[in-house]
């Protein structure tokens, strides 16, 4: 059959596989997170760890806590690797502390967002089977002991196979799907992504993101593997521009990694501290760039939670644009990017196609969904003994090994940089009482906003509605 020709010149195969996708270089892979962490505090430990609402740790502070925290765990829940461990904590510096104690426990943790609904949380935590969460409730117990446990650093009984961490993303079936990410999955990550940054001792990271989505990990550990001082933010979301560019210049911000839609609000007319801006989640409009390109290194991102934070980066400051959009860029170190066709041929430069990923930081796969991570993560037809995961998205390669965004295959969407499967909001709404049928949408060319479509015999309340909706999806997924 004609789809199975292959028409590409052996050069242009190798220009794809081999020049394009020359990321091949060594990182710590037998290394897991909190040595890394460990060896930070040892080269630095009295530099300014975190800072909370004026409250600032050291890093040998800050690791003394997590060391009692990890012995706690341990004492009272067994922790053992790949066990799982929730974190249901307000944002302060005890949501990073939790973290670093799971990870010193042995265990990997499940970040869950307080502000979530009840029966979120409820199924994130039956699916999970955590064997703790770590809540306010959790904490006041672990203080009562704390004097009681040593300081010192524990004997990990990890590898770098096990997990890290698994972060619930939204689901087309109507539930969310817990993605497990593996330490030597983002130890690379962290490895190559301050390959590009460079970050060191002098940053000031600006932590904004909510912790239960993974752009958070790269602001948490990129500082703190670094010898940067990260700067918990307590109210993202309620801030306007103004409030934003205050701390900013306030606390000497020098590294601001967000959505664009934040960065867009933030105006970021002050900009004498900041060193370097991170635009990634969703797609950088060419204004944001054009502003802020020639103040800092702007840099433009682009990854599914599947591929470990991020797998393509595109350093804005140094190179022109040329067209109506900004690249995503080249495959990060150890990463590789495909494009394909529906069969399965890679394209050739300039056909769009499905992105798919491959390399050291492919997931292990969705936790308890076995059909679905066989769906999605496939054999590497390029790498033999490899995995490759399908994204959904669509996208080419341009003639200089960058690649261009096009959008998706599905009716996944993303709105303020959160990730939507539109079915998930769709079954909720069938669940209603009165409700026969619902269609959901996302309008708007800038600024998208979800639109609901409603069949009902019923005369309906849109209050009402969106209230009941509350009950069962994250404020974000409700349409407006």
């Amino acid at each position: 059959p004609i789809e199975e020709l292959e028409y590409l010149s052996e050069a242009e195969t190798a220009r794809l596989l081999s020049v394009f996708n020359n990321t091949s270089v060594p990182y710590p892979s037998d290394k897991i997170l909190i040595s890394l962490f460990e060896e930070q505090v040892n080269r630095t430990p009295d530099r300014v760890a975190l800072v909370f609402e004026g409250q600032s740790l050291s890093y040998s502070e800050v690791n003394a806590k997590a060391n009692q925290l990890g012995v706690y765990l341990r004492k009272h829940y067994d922790v053992q690797p790949d066990d799982l461990i929730g974190i249901k904590l307000e944002r302060s510096e005890w949501m990073i502390i939790a973290l670093l104690g799971v990870l010193k426990s042995g265990g990997a943790y499940v970040p869950i967002d307080p502000a979530y609904p009840q029966e979120r949380i409820d199924y994130m935590l039956t699916d999970s089977q955590c064997k703790v969460l770590i809540d306010e409730e959790e904490l006041v117990n672990f203080r009562e002991e704390q004097d009681s446990y040593n300081k010192e650093n524990l004997l990990s009984a990890n590898t770098s196979a096990d997990l890290a961490y698994v972060i619930y993303t939204s689901g087309s079936t109507g539930q969310p799907k817990g993605v497990m990410i593996e330490q030597r999955s983002l130890v690379n990550y962290l490895t190559a992504i301050n390959a590009e940054y460079g970050l060191g001792g002098d940053d000031r990271v600006l932590q904004i993101s909510n912790f239960a989505f993974d752009a958070s990990v790269e602001q948490i550990f990129g500082s703190l593997l670094n010898g940067a001082a990260l700067y918990i933010i307590s109210n993202p979301l309620s801030l306007d521009g103004s409030e934003l560019n205050d701390f900013i210049a306030t606390h000497g911000i020098t590294h601001l990694h967000g959505v664009p839609a934040l960065l867009e609000k933030a105006g970021l007319t002050i900009t004498h501290s900041l060193k370097r801006v991170i635009s990634a989640g969703e797609n950088c409009p060419l204004s944001l760039m054009n502003s802020l390109k020639e103040k800092v290194t702007f840099y433009n991102k682009y990854g599914p939670t599947e591929g470990t934070i991020s797998t393509t980066i595109f350093n804005a400051s140094e190179r022109a644009v040329n067209g109506t959009s900004i690249p995503i860029g080249r495959p990060i170190n150890n990463s590789r990017i495909y494009i394909l066709d529906d069969a399965g041929h890679l394209l050739p430069v300039g056909i769009t196609g499905e992105i798919c990923i491959s390399g050291a930081g492919i997931a292990r796969g969705y936790l308890n969904r076995a059909e679905l991570t066989a769906e999605k993560f496939v054999a590497d037809p390029f790498q033999p003994g490899e995995r490759m995961y399908k994204t959904g998205d669509l996208g080419r390669w341009l003639p200089d090994g960058n690649v261009e965004y096009i959008g998706r295959k599905d009716d996944q969407v993303k709105i303020r940089g959160y990730r939507i499967e539109l079915g998930e909001i769709e079954n909720a709404l069938q669940q209603l009482v009165d409700i026969d049928a619902a269609v959901v949408t996302a309008k708007g060319s800038k600024e998208k906003e979800l639109v609901a479509y409603i069949v009902s015999k019923a005369v309906l309340n849109t209050t009402d509605i969106r209230s009941a909706l509350g009950k069962i999806l994250p404020s974000y997924m409700i349409p407006g």
